[in-house]
């Protein structure tokens, strides 16, 4: 399957509504299975993180962006009520 890149005039019509109204490529679509999508090159370059991953869910959204800060999971503390 190729990447659903809006600028592709061959698969513009399956182009997700969140990918084509979103800010210019503020979104991507594709094939993470494929290791040369564009998609997987992105979360390569810029260090894409999965938010959540501990879930155990596989969320399948990448957030990307070189230094962007994601918070590390911590429990909550509970303290007596557990």
């Amino acid at each position: 399957m190729a990447d659903l890149d809006e600028d592709n005039p061959a698969v513009k019509e399956y182009v997700p509504a969140c990918v084509r109204t979103c800010a210019p490529k503020a979104r991507y679509f594709g094939d993470l299975d494929n290791p040369e999508s564009q998609v997987n090159q992105l979360i390569g370059d810029k260090h894409g993180v999965r938010l959540k991953d501990h879930t155990g869910n596989r969320p399948q959204v990448y957030y990307l962006g070189a230094g962007a800060s994601v918070p590390a999971f911590t429990p909550a503390d509970r303290g007596d009520d557990a």
